[in-house]
C-alpha cells in the first residue's frame, strides 16, 4: 500500500529514502541561511550605517572566491565523507567562535560584527555548494 508522501510526491519508498535525507539538509541549510542572514543584517545596520554595506558585500565576494578556493584544494586530497564532516564541523566551531567572542568580550567590537557580517554572507554560499555536492552523487536523476 502506498503511503501518503508516495501517492503525494509520485516516489517509490526507495526514491523517497534517497531523497528525504538531502530534503531535510537542503532545508536545514537555507533555514539557517536565511535566519543568520536576518540576523546579521540587524547586527549590522543597528551599528553601521546602509551605506557602508556594498564595502562589506565585496569583502564577501573576495572571501567566497578565497575560501571556494580552499574548499576545492581540500576536496581534491581528501574523500567525499571527510570533506562533508570537516565543513560541518568548521561551521559550527565558527559559530562557537562568533558566540564566544561575543559573549566573552567586556565592550562590544565593532569588528565582531563585520566579521560576522563577512562570515554570514560566505557561509550561505558554501554550506549550500557543500549540500549540493553529495546531493549530485546520492542522487544524480533526483
Amino acid at each position: 500500500m502506498l503511503s501518503l508522501a508516495e501517492r503525494v510526491l509520485g516516489l517509490n519508498g526507495r526514491e523517497l529514502r534517497r531523497a528525504f535525507p538531502i530534503f531535510a539538509y537542503l532545508f536545514l541549510t537555507m533555514a539557517s541561511s536565511v535566519a543568520s542572514k536576518a540576523a546579521r543584517d540587524a547586527l549590522f545596520l543597528d551599528r553601521y550605517r546602509a551605506i557602508d554595506l556594498p564595502y562589506v558585500d565585496i569583502a564577501i565576494a573576495v572571501m567566497v572566491g578565497l575560501v571556494a578556493s580552499l574548499y576545492i584544494w581540500i576536496g581534491h586530497r581528501t574523500n567525499l565523507r571527510n570533506l562533508q564532516v570537516g565543513s560541518l564541523v568548521f561551521f559550527a566551531l565558527n559559530s562557537l567562535l562568533f558566540w564566544s567572542w561575543a559573549a566573552l568580550a567586556e565592550s562590544e567590537s565593532g569588528t565582531l560584527f563585520i566579521l560576522i557580517y563577512i562570515w554570514v554572507g560566505v557561509f550561505s554560499v558554501l554550506a549550500v555548494v557543500a549540500m549540493w555536492i553529495p546531493a549530485w552523487i546520492i542522487a544524480p536523476c533526483i
